[in-house]
């Protein structure tokens, strides 16, 4: 999620989790018996799911990218979604949400590091 000034919204991993301390991007866990296709309801999922998963309220706009990942022997599929935020996060702190510019990236997981910043940003 970018705002107005073109920063964008990270969130610190927190402790006991995969990435611990690592800053990312939102994401949410996909439901596993559902499954996944561009189509007005998994629009709708994925805004359900931000809300109860990270109390973000947010409308997805469009997939723009699948980035695919293997860690030992997962197989994992990353569908990058544009979505316009509604309200700023929950107030854990400062420390767990952060806006920063692209020349201020603290340190960052392998899936945000994989993402092709030409194609998530050109709207």
């Amino acid at each position: 999620m970018r705002d107005a000034r073109g920063r964008i919204l990270l969130r610190r991993n927190p402790p006991g989790k995969w990435w611990e301390d690592l800053w990312d991007l939102q994401w949410v866990q996909w439901p596993a018996d559902q499954s996944w296709k561009q189509s007005p309801r998994t629009l709708k999922v994925i805004r359900q799911e931000f809300q109860q998963q990270l109390d973000l309220d947010c409308q997805p706009l469009e997939a723009r990218q699948l980035i695919r990942h293997a860690v030992t022997r997962y197989k994992i599929q990353y569908h990058c979604v544009t979505a316009k935020l509604h309200n700023l996060p929950g107030t854990e702190g400062v420390d767990v949400w952060r806006w920063v510019r692209f020349d201020q990236l603290p340190p960052t997981t392998t899936r945000f590091r994989r993402i092709r910043w030409d194609a998530m940003l050109d709207s």
